[in-house]
C-alpha cells in the first residue's frame, strides 16, 4: 500500500490538484493495472466473450466476390497511408510494417486470381 494521505485514504495521489484519477477505496492492485475503474466493474459483471460468440455477418448472407475485393484494396489503401504515421510515432517497426502490406497484397493478389478463374 502507499502512504497514508491527509484524507486517510492509502494509495497513490491524483496528479493534480483537484484531479481525482483514482478511487481511494479501491485495492491498489486495480488503481496500479491502469484500467478505469467503470472497465472493471463491467469486467466482473460480464463473462468473457469467447471467439464463438462474438458478433459476425450472418452465415445467411453471401458475400460477393467482388465485394471481398473491394473491401481488401480499401484495407491495403488504408494501410499504405496510415503505417507511415505509426512508424514515425514509433508505435510499428518498418518491417512489420512491410511485411503486413505485403501479406494483405497478397490476399488481393489470391481474390483477384481466384476472380480470374470463375469468371
Amino acid at each position: 500500500m502507499g502512504p497514508r494521505h491527509a484524507n486517510g485514504k492509502f494509495g497513490l495521489r491524483p496528479q493534480a490538484r483537484g484531479t481525482r484519477l483514482y478511487d481511494w477505496n479501491r485495492p491498489t492492485t486495480e488503481v496500479l493495472s491502469g484500467l478505469h475503474p467503470a472497465r472493471h466493474e463491467r469486467e466482473a459483471r460480464e463473462p468473457a466473450r469467447s471467439p464463438q460468440s462474438a458478433p459476425v455477418a450472418s452465415l445467411d448472407e453471401d458475400v460477393s466476390l467482388t465485394a471481398q475485393i473491394d473491401c481488401v484494396r480499401r484495407e491495403v489503401s488504408m494501410r499504405e497511408k496510415s503505417y507511415p504515421h505509426q512508424i514515425a510515432q514509433g508505435r510499428l517497426a518498418s518491417p512489420a510494417a512491410a511485411k503486413q502490406i505485403a501479406r494483405m497484397r497478397a490476399v488481393l493478389d489470391t481474390l483477384v486470381a481466384l476472380q480470374r478463374v470463375t469468371g
